[in-house]
């Protein structure tokens, strides 16, 4: 049980704190989180076809790994526009923004991260050393998640290149994750470099919306 407890509560723990503690609050804003997962649930199984199809004619793990973070900037920002833009999300400015981006973030944990360690941990018998460099990874998935609403929350006001600023930081963020751990084969080494990035990212971007 400990095998499994452990790197999930890592993985969503600090997600679930930050919310909790954002909504303390923002009350009225409880449903921007579901909005934000819904969001994200939408955007995956909108571009499931292409992935597929990625998957099976190229070959090339470079090729493929660029084209599946592409597909996951476009669909994901594009959705994640229009959910933002919703009247009832926009009213609340950056509060809104952040809201979508902590639920999309946490629901991209529970379903790709903990149904996943759920079903194959008892499986491949993994520990929860194991399973802990993906649950830090989700907590740096979930930081450029609200990194990201907050520039397309941008794009409403600034437009498009704020967007397709937001598709090419998601895509970049996706190739540099996947590529890192590629070649260096260090998983913590790798998880390291992603939290650096992360981190700088939100930092300019929250450096550059107080100017």
């Amino acid at each position: 049980m400990t095998n499994l407890l452990v790197p999930i509560l890592v993985a969503l723990t600090p997600g679930c704190l930050t919310l909790l503690k954002f909504l303390r609050w923002a009350r009225s804003l409880w449903i921007a989180p579901l909005i934000g997962g819904g969001g994200w649930l939408l955007a995956l199984l909108l571009r499931i076809p292409i992935l597929m199809l990625n998957n099976t004619f190229v070959k090339d793990v470079v090729l493929n790994a660029f084209i599946a973070s592409l597909m996951a900037g476009i669909f994901e920002e594009l959705t994640r526009y229009f959910v933002i833009k919703l009247p009832f999300i926009k009213m609340f400015k950056h509060d809104g923004a952040v809201a979508v981006g902590l639920g999309w973030g946490l629901t991209e944990a529970v379903l790709i991260y903990v149904v996943n360690v759920a079903v194959l941990a008892p499986v491949f018998n993994y520990t929860w050393v194991d399973l802990l460099p993906g649950a830090f990874e989700r907590n740096t998935a979930i930081l450029m998640h609200v990194t990201l609403s907050l520039i397309v929350f941008h794009a409403i006001n600034a437009g498009f290149k704020w967007l397709l600023t937001a598709v090419l930081t998601h895509t970049a963020f996706n190739v540099v994750g996947v590529l890192t751990l590629f070649y260096i084969a260090n998983v913590w080494i790798a998880e390291l470099v992603l939290f650096c990035v992360g981190v700088a990212v939100f930092l300019y971007v929250f450096k550059f919306l107080k100017k």
